[in-house]
């Protein structure tokens, strides 16, 4: 007989096993014994639950071995080929082949149904549903629906006014129903659909504030459960390590100032670990990049700064003022019995100062320093600051500002680039008025009716250009940020309902149109046609070029030419006279003019500080751009060719 496999054996083939024989059975006389009512319990029993693989004697390939269980729950191996059906054997010889076991009934042609747990299973079906719980099934008819909401939104496209289907609409056919149903539309109808709209928005926006409520309780208790579960894991010494801060690094050389006695002081370095043997600390100006890391919780040691430094550090840290020790500016104050600091004004941003250091054997003899130390800090250099340090004694460091030590980074004096541009803004507005004059009869854009200035600036800083251009108009300075400001400088009037403004604003605002745009409709809550708007972006980057001033070295004779001619240059205007002409443009709506203002020294500026013979200066170290070892190299060449010219002149001058 031929051999099938488990997948060509039809539903009819199955023999379903019984235990009748083992419960009595039935009367030749057709009545019912005791154990014929014990069968019929247990045969419903048996219906009632749902029925096992292993109790469906399935035929199968002799390939894999076959195990049997008893009834005592041990194992069997049946090393003897299973039996197999053929479909031309009929249930006789079937039985006659298995021995006539009274496990095994013969079914009849139609199959027998089944009843497991209230569900009627029929063994011909190709398929037999499973029961399963209802809150399951209540959750998988739930995404069913919802699958099949989605997937009919996504085909469905009805118009937003009539809720028409558009389906089957051509683009223009569905654009030009919509704008009929808009025409159709009139003033009653919108106010409608505007109340309807809103019920169903606060509706909306109620049930979403109860269901946010109802998540953050939900979260806040699963946080605390938690935090419980976990704290009882986490080990006391586990916990400690993870609150434990990150160590600070070593304070750099480069921030250390030492005198010949090995006391030392820091400046700028707030950010560093701990040295017990420091306690003063200098913080030359309020730039997030000079006083990172201090705050209200600092305490390393003393804080050495000017007076609005000093109120800038209460105001923005809560820092305690018994920490703060003001210096005031040309005034020499004793940080030690031998040592002494003087200020100076950097010419930087408010509060900014210049150090000159001093070390004496003591105070009862102040003829003769045995070290001198200046630190610049960031400063713009001017003759003022040079006439300050002017020293007989030379002095033996300088911390030099090295911010634009390249000799393609040079830009023009100071008060002429503030000069220049308050004209030119001045002169601007000017000749637009006379323009709209001429024709405001045949002009299709309204007249702007306000004038306004916007000039960028940091937090702090670059007020000097926005205070100018502000005398020469003749108006008032709005302050962007006067609850900052006000703790250095007078903001006077703050209206802007003028006809003429000037605005110091962050550089920001003055990145693109999109940001003047927003600063128009939210601080100005003007219309950008209703207002002529001239943005100035000061910054000493606009006038060389900085990839080039990091890769092109000179050699020592160029660098020494270089020098000389510094001074021969020192008075030439060096702005071009068509600087901000060749910057206006039509197209735009609003005329933005990049201008080459700094408040650090130009190379021009730092090669005359160097070389001005006022002082005769042993070392100079670069405070900036150090990251590059070929750059700080360059820069230390400069140097070496700065003291040959500086004490040759130093020289002549003294003799």
């Amino acid at each position: 007989m031929a051999r099938k496999s488990i997948v060509e054996i039809r539903n009819s083939d199955v023999r379903l096993k019984t235990r009748s024989s083992q419960y009595g059975k039935r009367s030749g006389t057709g009545g019912s014994s005791v154990g014929s009512k014990r069968t019929s319990l247990m045969q419903t029993r048996n219906r009632k639950r749902q029925k096992r693989l292993f109790e469906y004697n399935i035929p199968t390939t002799s390939s894999p071995p076959i195990r049997k269980r008893n009834q005592n729950g041990s194992i069997m191996d049946l090393n003897d080929d299973p039996i197999l059906i053929d479909e031309e054997t009929s249930d006789d010889n079937y039985k006659e082949n298995v021995g006539g076991d009274d496990d095994l009934q013969v079914l009849d042609k139609e199959p027998l149904p089944l009843e497991i747990e209230g569900i009627h299973i029929d063994l011909s079906d190709d398929c037999v549903s499973l029961p399963v719980e209802e809150e399951v099934q209540e959750e998988i008819d739930g995404l069913m629906e919802n699958t099949n909401v989605e997937s009919n939104n996504e085909e469905i496209i009805r118009c937003p006014i009539c809720n028409h289907d558009l389906s089957n609409f051509e683009l223009y056919e569905k654009e030009a129903h919509c704008e009929t149903c808009l025409e159709k539309l009139n003033n009653n109808e919108n106010e409608i659909c505007i109340e309807r709209d809103l019920a169903e928005a606060s509706t909306t926006i109620s049930n979403a504030e109860e269901q946010i409520e109802h998540n953050i309780t939900a979260m806040r208790s699963t946080k605390v459960i938690h935090l419980k579960t976990t704290t009882k894991r986490l080990h006391p010494e586990m916990i400690k390590q993870k609150s434990s801060p990150k160590p600070k690094k070593p304070l750099p050389r480069i921030k250390i100032l030492t005198f010949n006695s090995g006391y030392r002081v820091v400046v700028d370095g707030f950010n560093f670990a701990a040295d017990e043997e420091i306690s003063k600390y200098f913080l030359s100006h309020f730039h997030s990049d000079h006083y990172i890391g201090l705050k209200k919780s600092w305490e390393q040691g003393t804080v050495y700064c000017s007076e609005i430094t000093s109120r800038l550090l209460q105001y923005k840290f809560k820092f305690p003022e018994e920490k703060i020790n003001v210096l005031i500016n040309e005034e020499r104050s004793w940080i030690t019995e031998t040592i002494s600091v003087t200020a100076f004004d950097a010419n930087h941003c408010p509060g900014a100062q210049v150090y000159l250091f001093q070390e004496y054997n003591s105070k009862a003899d102040l003829k003769k320093p045995i070290k001198q130390i200046i630190h610049t800090g960031d400063f713009r250099s001017n003759d003022k600051i040079i006439e300050e340090f002017s020293n007989e004694h030379p002095i033996d460091a300088i911390y030099l500002d090295t911010t634009y030590l390249s000799h393609t980074n040079d830009f023009p004096l100071q008060r002429e680039i503030v000069e220049k541009t308050s004209n030119y803004v001045k002169n601007y507005f000017k000749k637009k008025d006379e323009v709209n004059a001429k024709h405001s009869n045949f002009s299709v854009i309204p007249v702007p009716t306000k004038k306004l200035v916007l000039v960028g600036a940091y937090a702090i800083g670059k007020e000097k250009l926005a205070i100018n251009i502000t005398a020469e108009l003749g108006c008032q300075c709005y302050v962007y940020n006067q609850e900052l400001r006000s703790h250095y400088m007078d903001c006077g009037d703050q209206s802007i309902n003028s006809s003429i403004n000037v605005h110091l604003v962050p550089l920001g605002v003055l990145k693109s149109e999109e940001t003047i745009l927003k600063y128009l409709k939210e601080v100005v809550k003007v219309k950008w046609l209703d207002v002529m708007v001239v943005g100035i972006v000061p910054t000493g980057w606009t006038y060389g070029n900085m990839w080039e001033s990091r890769n092109l070295m000179l050699s020592k004779l160029e660098k020494e030419l270089v020098s000389k001619t510094a001074w021969e240059n020192k008075n030439k205007d060096l702005l071009p006279e068509n600087w901000f002409i060749k910057q206006v443009n039509a197209n735009k709506k609003f005329q933005i003019f990049k201008v080459p203002y700094s408040e650090h020294s130009s190379f021009s500026e730092l090669i005359r500080f160097a070389t001005s013979g006022k002082f005769k200066w042993e070392e100079i170290f670069a405070t900036v751009n150090l990251e590059n070892i070929e750059r700080t190299r360059d820069m230390v060449e400069w140097f070496d060719v700065w003291k040959t010219i500086n004490n040759k002149k130093f020289e002549e001058d003294n003799n």
